[in-house]
């Protein structure tokens, strides 16, 4: 299982913690919702306790959580720019960017999913400030990274199709010759007008004004 795909199961973990719920961590690393309604609950409760496992190391693993999340995305967008300047491709080139805009919006899904969990675990803890404040400055941390999420897949939604300047390539390569000297086909001095002329593009040009408008 890769790092992203661990952060995914721990961010699905917090968005299923219920209004006065808590977590804890495991040997791996990883959390889990602590059960506060068993006997068996509340001996593991004692148990973290004595192993230091307290509500301090709970967000200390939890700000790890989104600060991993916030430093892939940020490659995943540096990764999107980077290709395109260095190949001198459309930014939203479907071959190489798809699969990494479909990673953004994943992560943008969960983020956003599991502040319900966070939001519910600010509410356990209400009466202790200082782990409040490092939720809130957690929250605030995913709400800014998906609001660059945001506006990078909006900005690569907006770029023009690379399909485009090939349909136009076609349509140009199809257009009636046009004389330059005389009418008559027996002219020999009547010569087709070059393709990029304005005389060979005036005559289409309503069909190609579509071709450039953002898919």
């Amino acid at each position: 299982m890769s790092l992203l795909d661990k952060l995914f199961v721990s961010l699905r973990v917090i968005s299923k913690l219920p209004e006065g719920g808590r977590i804890c961590t495991t040997g791996t690393g990883q959390i889990k919702i602590e059960d506060t309604n068993t006997f068996g609950g509340w001996i593991a409760t004692g148990r973290r306790r004595l192993t230091g496992d307290s509500r301090d190391e709970a967000v200390k693993v939890l700000m790890q959580i989104i600060n991993d999340v916030c430093e892939i995305s940020d490659n995943i967008i540096d990764s999107i720019r980077n290709y395109s300047m260095g190949n001198g491709a459309p930014i939203g080139h479907v071959n190489e960017n798809t699969k990494k805009c479909q990673t953004l919006e994943k992560i943008c899904t969960m983020l956003k999913s599991s502040k319900k969990g966070f939001v519910n675990l600010h509410g356990t803890y209400a009466d202790d400030a200082n782990v409040t404040a490092k939720l809130e400055e957690i929250m605030e941390k995913m709400d800014s990274q998906n609001s660059r999420i945001i506006e990078m897949l909006g900005y690569v939604r907006k770029q023009p199709s690379p399909s485009a300047p090939i349909q136009i390539s076609q349509q140009q390569h199809h257009q009636v010759p046009k004389t330059v000297v005389g009418e008559g086909q027996n002219n020999p001095m009547s010569i087709p007008s070059p393709v990029n002329s304005p005389a060979a593009l005036d005559s289409s040009s309503e069909d190609y004004g579509n071709l450039f408008e953002d898919e």
